[in-house]
């Protein structure tokens, strides 16, 4: 099964590198530059994983996030909180509806791991 994560981030940098780093683990992916563009594209391409940056301008992780979550199209899409803020907590991010928390700078293990956890194949029937 081919996975399609959608990355976004305010940093075009941190979206190719993002990218680069999934692509290299065999996922596809999309990319949005801020929260407008994120929430079409999830409802669009419905991606089995989004990872959101939290510090955007205009609309921040957080209200991208309860966007995702008021939508049944996209409700159910494990959402991982992406951020450098030295005060953000997992218990945070895990308080506020995200599935799992990313902390910057990461590397591409750390990166792995996390979408191992959430991307999960479904055994056949």
């Amino acid at each position: 099964m081919e996975f399609l994560i959608l990355a976004i981030d305010d940093c075009e940098d941190h979206c190719l590198l993002m990218a680069s780093f999934l692509e290299s683990f065999g996922y596809q992916c999309v990319s949005a530059l801020d929260g407008s563009t994120a929430l079409q594209l999830a409802q669009r391409h419905q991606p089995n994983l989004i990872l959101l940056d939290i510090c955007m301008p205009k609309m921040d992780g957080d209200e991208v996030l309860r966007c995702l979550k008021q939508n049944p199209q996209t409700a159910a899409i494990p959402v991982v909180a992406v951020t450098a803020m030295a005060i953000g907590t997992r218990k945070r991010f895990l308080a506020a509806g995200y599935d799992d928390y990313l902390m910057k700078p990461f590397t591409s293990e750390v990166l792995e791991a996390i979408l191992q956890r959430h991307l999960v194949v479904s055994p056949a029937t």
